[in-house]
């Protein structure tokens, strides 16, 4: 069961290095989507020869605005995939609609919803049964956790710096489901006065990482946010994965 809490961790740097490990080996897949084909990446989890289907655990990791630069290989989102990995998870990574590969064209997040449910039924069978949780950042913060209000199968919700000043989360209030938030203190796009006050609105549980003094690109922090990603992913699994 999990517990009614709302938690606030202020991240503070270790030494910030490299964080070692065996390389998991990236799959590059093809989708079909409603848009049609959807460019994607999945990654095993590190350190481990086991095959896909026995993953622990699955993520879908969302990139942030494809008309601002946001793809798959966006350093935040890549470092989340890469944290969760090292938990035990096999990640997928895909271009919405419109970039890299991807067919289509941006939707203002009405499209690219459709994009993570593909993503997600895609996932879910090739590895049945696993438990799955939703991330992204930004924009991919935005849709993953428009999804995850609605979909039952999304069993929990990591996301990163999350655009308050742009996007209404309003839709998270009332949603049980475990809910892990990294923030950026000087974020111009959602400071963290802003993601303070939406917490503490919500329903637990959730949890509140806070980065002191990084902006929107966590720049600084990006070993850490690796970092926080594989502690999420742990409690993610122990909640969650096989007994």
């Amino acid at each position: 069961m999990t517990r009614s809490v709302r938690r606030k961790i202020v991240y503070e740097p270790v030494g910030d290095t490299e964080i070692g490990g065996t390389r998991g080996t990236p799959m590059n897949v093809d989708l079909r989507g409603s848009a049609g084909l959807i460019e994607a990446v999945v990654d095993l989890p590190r350190g481990s020869s086991r095959p896909l289907r026995e993953a622990a655990a699955v993520a879908i990791v969302c990139h942030p605005h494809p008309l601002f630069g946001g793809t798959l290989q966006n350093k935040v989102t890549y470092r989340i995939a890469r944290g969760l990995t090292r938990a035990g998870f096999a990640t997928l990574r895909f271009n919405f609609r419109g970039v890299g590969r991807s067919a289509g064209e941006h939707d203002e997040g009405r499209g690219e919803a459709d994009d993570v449910r593909t993503a997600m039924t895609f996932m879910l069978a090739e590895v049945p049964g696993a438990p799955l949780l939703l991330a992204g950042y930004s924009f991919g913060a935005h849709v993953a956790s428009r999804v995850a209000v609605e979909d039952p199968r999304a069993l929990g919700l990591l996301l990163a710096g999350p655009a308050l000043r742009v996007s209404s989360f309003d839709h998270l209030l009332a949603c049980a489901k475990p809910k892990w938030l990294l923030a950026a203190e000087r974020d111009p796009f959602g400071e963290a006065p802003l993601v303070e006050q939406l917490v503490a609105r919500m329903t637990p549980p959730v949890e509140l990482t806070l980065f002191p003094g990084e902006e929107h690109a966590f720049s600084g922090s990006l070993p850490g946010v690796e970092r926080r990603a594989e502690e999420v992913g742990r409690a993610f699994v122990a909640a969650h994965g096989p007994s």
